[in-house]
């Protein structure tokens, strides 16, 4: 749970997160971010290795 002073809060980290994930979906020609661009920018970035479990149940992309 987050306490009242916690909420609206985002992280340093979600920025760079998103960031990355926008050069993959425009690298792959899309025009939406979905879940699996998220989840290959954590699987190959070191500095969200954290998230891993977090994704872990986002299918592959086929």
């Amino acid at each position: 749970m987050q306490t009242d002073e916690d909420v609206g809060k985002m992280s340093q980290a979600t920025p760079s997160l998103i960031e990355e994930s926008c050069k993959e979906t425009r690298k792959r020609q899309g025009k939406r971010l979905t879940p699996v661009h998220l989840k290959q920018c954590i699987m190959h970035a070191q500095n969200f290795d954290f998230l891993k479990e977090v994704v872990a149940q986002v299918p592959d992309p086929v």
